[in-house]
């Protein structure tokens, strides 16, 4: 038997909570969700003015006729309330009973008793089997599964889920010969919480609410995770060493070294703030100066950067980067070449822009470019993938006239990430560097991050 089916076997026979095809209308009506020693809890969806000692009328789905059990309201949440089962057997009651409050004002005007043999004819023999979401933690992939049986089928379901403003519809696939179900990616759940409902079509093409609604949908509470399931802040640092001529090693190469910081937002466009404190020293130029020996170009700076991630839906992120700071070296062999020559001690600008698209968590591209005033132009590309969980590893490539803005190359290295403990995670990088057949050589980078 496959896990679906056994799904659908616990869920149709164990009833944890059940809801009728077709919600209660009335203001004070309910089901009981879940039967305890002396009493009962019921779903009201709200509180809709119903007070403890008010009298509760229980019709008890399976008796045949229908029997219906008075008894009385003993306390009252936001969205659900207790009726004591006092006295009454415990068999005789059941999950998705439907229950009718009876306010003191209502008792008064002496309501016909008929009207509780029209709301039991309502609803029929259909049921609907759903445990409510709980204990979720961000970033963490959840299964939500439904099972209705009976006169009432729906022949398609939804699930509608929102972290606040509009709900997104996620289509449940139908499976086993009751059940449907759908798996919500990592990137929905996110803190604090979410809300939720479920409802179905008939083959007449009726909709029908199968789990709370649009008014009263069910709130789930998120918790934070770490880093690779939802983290909220991270702090990082990478460092990088790009040679491009191994003939004469240190005539044509840089270091760059970053410390980095981020902390999540979750909002629906501004996702993440990013920032930090980034150094370059690189020497270099024109390949056939570096080649012959002449004296090399030097460049040192140091910035501080600032990027907003923006999002797009969950397969579309934005990256602006805007990056000021200082030389702390500058050597030009050749300062004709240049308008403006910078001192020690004068400002430098840079910016970057990269765009990513896809699943953080499985299969991702991004490309764009970065410049770095003297330092030169890059564009790149990157493909990610996560063959193993908390694994990733990808390709990156590169057009680039680091470090002192002269001659271009290509680059290609290859990268793979380790999650090692849910705080931290590490990131190596080793490849290739080429201006031309003669001259080309290694480069490799090593990050860590911590997350929580």
């Amino acid at each position: 038997m496959t896990s679906r089916y056994l799904t659908a076997f616990f869920l149709v026979f164990s009833w944890p909570f059940v809801a009728f095809a077709s919600q209660p209308t009335s203001s004070h009506e309910g089901y009981v969700i879940q039967v305890l020693d002396d009493y009962a809890i019921v779903d009201i969806g709200g509180e809709q003015g119903i007070s403890v000692g008010d009298e509760a009328i229980l019709v008890v789905s399976d008796s045949s006729p229908s029997e219906q059990i008075i008894t009385k309201v003993i306390e009252v949440a936001e969205t659900m309330c207790r009726i004591s089962l006092e006295g009454i057997t415990l068999a005789t009651v059941q999950v998705g009973d439907l229950v009718q409050v009876r306010t003191a004002a209502q008792l008064a005007d002496q309501s016909d008793e008929s009207e509780i043999k029209q709301l039991r004819s309502r609803f029929g023999d259909s049921r609907v089997s759903h445990e409510p979401l709980s204990n979720l933690t961000a970033g963490e992939p959840v299964m939500v599964t439904l099972v209705a049986v009976g006169d009432l089928l729906p022949t398609e379901v939804n699930l509608h889920l929102r972290h606040k403003g509009s709900f997104k519809t996620f289509p449940m696939e139908p499976f086993g010969d009751a059940g449907w179900t759908v798996t919500v990616s990592g990137e929905e759940i996110q803190i604090p919480g979410l809300e939720y409902f479920i409802d179905g079509t008939l083959e007449d093409g009726r909709l029908i609410a199968l789990f709370r609604g649009d008014e009263n949908p069910w709130r789930v509470a998120v918790k934070g995770g770490s880093r690779g399931k939802g983290w909220t802040a991270r702090v990082g640092g990478f460092f990088e060493w790009q040679d491009f001529y191994l003939t004469k090693p240190n005539h044509d190469s840089y270091w760059h070294a970053s410390l980095d910081f981020a902390y999540r937002l979750r909002k629906d466009l501004q996702f993440e703030i990013r920032g930090g404190l980034g150094a370059l020293e690189g020497i270099g130029g024109e390949k056939a100066a570096v080649e012959s020996g002449a004296s090399p170009n030097h460049r040192l700076i140091t910035w501080l950067y600032f990027e907003p991630v923006l999002r797009f839906g969950n397969n579309l992120r934005f990256f602006p980067r805007v990056m000021l700071g200082g030389f702390l070296k500058y050597v030009e062999a050749n300062p004709q070449y240049w308008l403006w020559k910078p001192n020690k001690g004068s400002a430098m600008f840079g910016t970057a822009l990269h765009l990513e698209v896809g699943p953080e968590d499985q299969f991702s591209l991004r490309f764009g470019g970065q410049f770095l005033q003297s330092i030169g132009i890059e564009f790149d590309a990157q493909v990610t993938f996560v063959p193993i969980k908390g694994v990733p590893m990808g390709l990156f490539l590169a057009a680039s006239n680091f470090p002192t803005a002269d001659e271009w190359a290509a680059r290609l290295h290859l990268f793979a990430g380790y999650q090692a403990l849910e705080w931290l995670t590490i990131e190596a990088r080793l490849g290739t560097n080429i201006r031309s057949t003669s001259h080309a050589g290694i480069g490799g980078g090593l990050s860590l991050s911590f997350g929580w």
